[in-house]
């Protein structure tokens, strides 16, 4: 019958939800409003958070002429305080999904305007509300930012509350170590700002931690350390309180000895305050001690003192915790009957606390109803502030005409983005395993080429070593082969990297000239320049681009030339591009074509062709230019080929 009375209760207050509402709203306009600059906006943010808990219509009213003001006049610095505002106000009313939406708007604005005052006390509201909606991973996040940017500005309150922050949600999510170490350093810093008060909460802190890992026997210490500070600044509810710590740490040991004596300890201090609330929790701690440890008719004065004190305070929470404890107690010592009555009594103030509670529901039922109802009207603000006046004149209009169509429509509406969101969810899936997958076929692309490039390289160079050793020049072998092993270990180095540095490159190439011109020096000679104040560390360039176009002008044009020949390799810099300028008066592309046997003609070269592959599956994978034009030299009876190579500056770190 109990349990069917009380929804009887629930059901009526429902059915009255909508005209207790109406009746609220018609009394908020009966108040006296209290005097507000309504053409000021800091006046409305102001008296805005004063209201919100009274005159929660009226508190959104005044946010709403705020933001209707900073949008007209083009304030920013006034729209991203309306919105932090309107955070707090929702922060306040437990409505943190909507504090969440609104605290990113002004950390948007914040930090467009770069406002660092704006931005911490946004990034420590949005952690804390994420932390209460128990999204522990994007709280962790802006607290970061909250942190980093209190170290930044040398703000030391900000900088030892994130760190606090950090603590609390670390222990939530049962990560004991960070937590603790951020308490830790709490302490440290505290102690060197001489705050004994804040030294004592972060011992109780850590005290507290410990206990939840059975490391009790050290809590003690951390709760015992906050009684000695407590008692040099003769702080008497501190030094209660560290005796109640010391308590909780000795009954999750199942010390009730030494708990009874800390209990009472505890109690006889808050009797000289006459603190009844403390006094009410100090009696039923020491009767539950008394249960505990079978002496019943001890604990029952204890708990009548409790009854006393919390009818006095008007918890009824505590008095029917102190009741069911009596109940128990009374079993204990053979009193069935008069357990049962009090066993009745905690029953009764149990429907009472799950009225209040309805009733509590209720009343933040109604409270968010009207806040989205506020919300909505703020958020049109933003949405069509260019047709701001007519636009909100004509939506009024259609929101009576569609007042009680507008749940249907939610539904629908909730429905359709629903549907849409998961339409948009799975394309981005898809997209993104298509884009991984296509990166990771070119990523194999360009292993597969070098892995061509590599043994093509250094066969033609064992040809150079064959031929020195061919005409029994052992010194020049040797010579050639000690830079040629210095010129493998560098290539092999950079094999596995699709870029390395532009300096990284030049040491090659000149390794690479040196052991070319030792074989063919009777051939030709060589000038390698580099622009001076080029900063070679700043650009990153695919490793052998450069190399092949040289070995293709020295073996295939300058090595069939009649006379010596002159090679002129030129690296220039211009508007963040760098250019390589490859140019020698061999004998020219056609001429060498013609010269080739008829089974030389057939294969194309290995390392241009590997060289243009590459630079499409690079500029294709990095969205770079890299660029190689190649022309002939034909003027004046001049022969030879030109090439240039253009490569824009990229950042590091390619992988």
């Amino acid at each position: 019958m109990k349990i069917v009375s009380n929804y009887i209760v629930l059901i009526f207050l429902l059915l009255s939800l909508s005209l207790s509402a109406q009746s609220s709203r018609s009394s908020l306009s009966k108040k006296t409003r209290i005097q507000v600059d309504t053409t000021n906006v800091a006046s409305l943010l102001s008296n805005a958070k004063k209201l919100v808990k009274t005159q929660a219509s009226l508190s959104f009213e005044y946010i709403e002429k705020a933001l209707n003001i900073s949008l007209s006049k083009g304030n920013l610095l006034d729209e991203a305080n309306c919105y932090y505002t309107l955070g707090e106000l929702n922060q306040t009313l437990d409505i943190d999904l909507m504090a969440v939406k609104n605290y990113q708007k002004a950390i948007t604005l914040y930090q467009k305007l770069k406002h660092n005052e704006g931005l911490l006390q946004s990034y420590q509201a949005i952690s804390k509300s994420y932390e209460k909606l128990g999204d522990y991973v994007n709280s962790h996040r802006y607290n970061d930012l909250y942190l980093k940017l209190s170290e930044q500005t040398n703000a030391k309150d900000d900088l030892i509350n994130a760190k606090k922050m950090k603590a609390s949600s670390s222990a939530k999510m049962q990560d004991y170590a960070s937590s603790r170490s951020s308490y830790e350093e709490v302490k440290k810093e505290e102690k060197e700002r001489n705050n004994p008060q804040a030294v004592i909460d972060a011992n109780n802190k850590i005290g507290e931690l410990l206990i939840e890992q059975s490391n009790e026997e050290e809590a003690l210490e951390y709760f015992q350390e906050s009684q000695v500070i407590a008692e040099q600044i003769n702080d008497e509810k501190s030094i209660a309180q560290a005796y109640n710590n010391m308590g909780n740490a000795y009954r999750s040991a199942e010390n009730y000895d030494k708990e009874l004596e800390v209990r009472q300890k505890a109690a006889k201090i808050n009797s000289k305050s006459n603190n009844a609330d403390a006094l009410s929790d100090d009696r039923l701690n020491i009767a539950d001690v008394y249960i505990k440890t079978n002496q019943p008719e001890e604990a029952i004065p204890y708990l009548e003192k409790t009854l006393e004190y919390s009818e006095a305070i008007g918890s009824i929470e505590k008095q029917a915790k102190a009741q069911k404890s009596m109940s128990v107690a009374l079993a204990k010592s053979g009193k069935i009957n008069d357990a049962i009555a009090r066993y009745q009594l905690y029953v009764h103030l149990q429907d009472s606390i799950l009225r209040e509670k309805e009733q509590a529901i209720l009343a933040k039922l109604e409270i968010n109803t009207l806040v989205l109802e506020k919300q909505q009207r703020i958020d049109l603000l933003e949405k069509n502030k260019a047709l701001r006046d007519n636009e909100i004149l004509i939506l009024k209009q259609e929101q009576a005409i569609k007042a009680e169509s507008l749940k249907n429509q939610q539904i629908f509406i909730y429905s359709l983005l629903a549907v849409a969101l998961m339409l948009v969810i799975s394309t981005i899936l898809i997209l993104r395993s298509s884009r991984q997958k296509r990166i990771a076929n070119q990523m194999l692309a360009l292993k597969s080429l070098r892995s061509q490039m590599n043994p093509h390289f250094i066969f033609n160079a064992l040809n150079s070593v064959n031929s020195f050793i061919s005409t029994n020049n052992e010194r020049a072998a040797n010579k050639y082969l000690s830079e040629f092993s210095r010129l493998m270990r560098a290539v092999l180095d950079n094999s596995e990297h699709n870029f390395i540095p532009l300096s990284t490159e030049i040491n090659m190439l000149e390794l690479y000239l040196n052991l070319e011109h030792l074989r063919f020096q009777d051939k030709f000679d060589y000038q390698f320049k580099v622009q001076e104040n080029i900063d070679l560390e700043q650009y990153e360039i695919p490793p052998m681009l450069i190399q092949p176009y040289i070995e293709n002008a020295i073996w295939h044009g300058l090595r069939y030339k009649e006379s010596k020949g002159f090679l002129k390799v030129e690296i220039t810099e211009n508007k963040e591009t760098v250019a390589v300028l490859i140019e020698d008066n061999g004998i020219g592309r056609k001429a060498s074509q013609e010269i080739k046997t008829k089974n030389q003609k057939a294969k194309t070269s290995t390392g241009l062709r590997n060289i243009k592959t590459r630079l499409e599956v690079l500029n294709q994978t990095y969205k770079t230019n890299i660029r190689a034009e190649i022309s002939d030299l034909e003027n004046n009876n001049i022969t030879g080929t030109r090439v240039e190579i253009f490569v824009p500056q990229k950042h590091k770190n390619h992988a």
